[in-house]
């Protein structure tokens, strides 16, 4: 906001577009968890009003991801990076396990997304949480 109001303010032209699409704010951590669960929702919906909507989530994934796997079933959807090691019997809700992650055995996860390069260890309950690798 702050970058095109200055835009604005110093002369330059600025144009709105109208765009139909989901939109998802991402700037707190509830908010990208919510954002998250819905992606995961949208992939695995029958729902012919958002088929387009999950295809093109899976398309970019495989894009960018390639090494991304995704399951899912009535208790849960889990998108995860294979070189990433966990119980997956552990994972509930729906989860994103990011790349080089390792999950000791005994943690329960659920409705939460991991980042990157991380050791989780030390705790018995992971839940609604966003964990990221600041390093």
């Amino acid at each position: 906001y702050e970058v095109l109001m200055s835009a604005i303010k110093d002369g330059k032209r600025a144009q709105a577009y109208s765009l139909s699409c989901l939109w998802f704010e991402t700037g707190n951590s509830a908010d990208f968890i919510l954002a998250s669960k819905e992606c995961l929702n949208l992939m695995s919906s029958a729902d012919q009003n958002h088929q387009i909507e999950g295809n093109y989530l899976r398309q970019m994934i495989k894009l960018y991801s390639p090494s991304s796997k995704w399951i899912f079933d009535q208790e849960k959807s889990i998108l995860f990076d294979s070189s990433s090691l966990f119980p997956l019997q552990n994972l509930t809700g729906f989860c994103v396990i990011g790349k080089n992650v390792y999950i000791h055995k005994d943690i329960k996860i659920k409705n939460s997304v991991i980042g990157n390069n991380l050791e989780l260890m030390g705790v018995e309950f992971i839940q609604d949480q966003l964990i990221l690798n600041v390093s």
